[in-house]
């Protein structure tokens, strides 16, 4: 290509300069586009060293996040076929993962481009870890949601999937714990699931799924932080008026997110929980409230807690 480069510019000939300079913007923009697509399934710090997405570090990283920007928009059509991986999804896919280096910038160029709907994988309780004589459903599979980018920022994308996962060494861990661990070197379940996942890695070079989605309850996500700084980074933007609700982090186990609003004094816990909107509209959902209503002098805190339970 430099080859190429250097005998257009030695033509002199200023269609032909043109043609190539298209060409080779086309090329440089799709390329960025293809490595952002693998956000999916790369970390950010992995993605920052690909020599193609560096220029949006740089201190022109505005002028290319719009350059790119503009680019999917005139060609979206032809880019999002089976032969090409970039598509609103790659996108989509910064928030979810909380990809926010690379995110801020693609933002700024074209905001239009993520203020679509999501898709997400909910993350409620579907009783995988219930006695059996108490479960009263018979779903595992977790259901697809359509959510706002806050929802899919909170969300984030960590499906689950437990088709076929050993679930006896989970039950076995659990009972262990309880039955024969000494508090003192295995004080809590969290740590001894952690230590199960290690040894089951080691011993059969194998992940179990049971085991991972247990220890995602009792912890927070890998990519919760950059998560919290896109939500932050929105709220303080045009968002300034978003009410998140309080409800979807807590129905999916989301208690950072929970944390996060109360820092942020997005929620008071000390407020009256008749007054909190979300809580007021959806006291159907509450089966701790026998008249249907929030008690008068009920605290968000005392509300939340009830519902968490």
């Amino acid at each position: 290509l430099e080859l190429v480069a250097a005998s257009v510019k030695e033509s002199n000939n200023p269609m032909t300069q043109y043609i190539f300079d298209a060409f080779n913007s086309f090329q440089n923009n799709y390329r960025r586009l293809t490595a952002i697509s693998m956000a999916y399934h790369s970390e950010e710090a992995t993605l920052l060293q690909d020599e193609r997405l560096a220029v949006l570090i740089g201190e022109d990283a505005q002028h290319f996040a719009k350059q790119m920007t503009r680019f999917y928009c005139d060609w979206k059509g032809y880019l999002s076929t089976s032969t090409s991986q970039v598509s609103d999804r790659t996108f989509q896919d910064l928030v979810k993962k909380g990809l926010f280096r690379l995110f801020q910038p693609l933002y700024e160029a074209n905001r239009g481009l993520f203020e679509i709907d999501n898709w997400a994988s909910s993350n409620a309780d579907q009783q995988q870890f219930i006695q059996e004589e108490l479960r009263t459903s018979t779903n595992t599979s977790a259901e697809i949601l359509t959510v706002d980018m806050f929802g899919a920022c909170i969300l984030g994308s960590h499906p689950v999937n437990l088709y076929g996962a050993n679930f006896l060494h989970h039950v076995l861990g659990v009972t262990n714990h309880f039955v024969y661990c000494d508090a003192d070197s295995c004080p809590s379940l969290l740590h001894h699931l952690t230590m199960e996942k290690e040894r089951l890695s080691q011993a059969y070079g194998n992940k179990n799924e049971y085991v991972n989605y247990r220890l995602r309850l009792l912890e927070d996500e890998d990519d919760v932080k950059g998560r919290q700084n896109i939500l932050d980074y929105l709220l303080r933007q045009q968002h300034t008026c978003a009410r998140i609700n309080v409800l979807v982090p807590l129905a999916h186990r989301q208690c950072w997110a929970l944390r996060f609003m109360v820092d942020r004094n997005y929620l008071d816990l000390g407020g009256l929980a008749a007054k909190e909107e979300n809580l007021a509209l959806n006291t159907s959902m509450f089966s701790f409230l026998n008249s249907g209503q929030i008690p008068s002098n009920m605290t968000v805190r005392c509300c939340l807690s009830f519902a968490a339970v």
